[in-house]
């Protein structure tokens, strides 16, 4: 009789896996590492569930979009520092 696989490890796994084809083998691996380990817990849908987890909570200051001071505005027109020099 085969064992349960809750008493299987990795170990007793990898000769069955590398029989697989190549296509199925890539499959496994891709289920495997969606899981979370500890629990078996689908990690994609967690992820998933995350985006935006931190709306409003950003802060974009007042001055967000002043001009910028000259003596930076300068680098941003190809001016260098020895466009400055005497």
């Amino acid at each position: 009789m085969a064992e349960p696989a809750e008493t299987l490890s990795a170990d007793d796994l990898l000769p069955l896996a590398k029989k697989l084809p190549r296509g199925e083998q890539l499959r496994l691996a891709r289920t495997l590492l969606e899981l979370d380990p500890a629990t078996g817990d689908d990690l994609l849908e967690k992820r998933r569930a995350g985006i935006g987890r931190y709306a409003g909570r950003g802060r974009i200051a007042e001055d967000f979009d002043a001009p910028l001071p000259p003596e930076i505005q300068k680098y941003f027109e190809g001016e260098t520092d020895e466009d400055d020099a005497p």
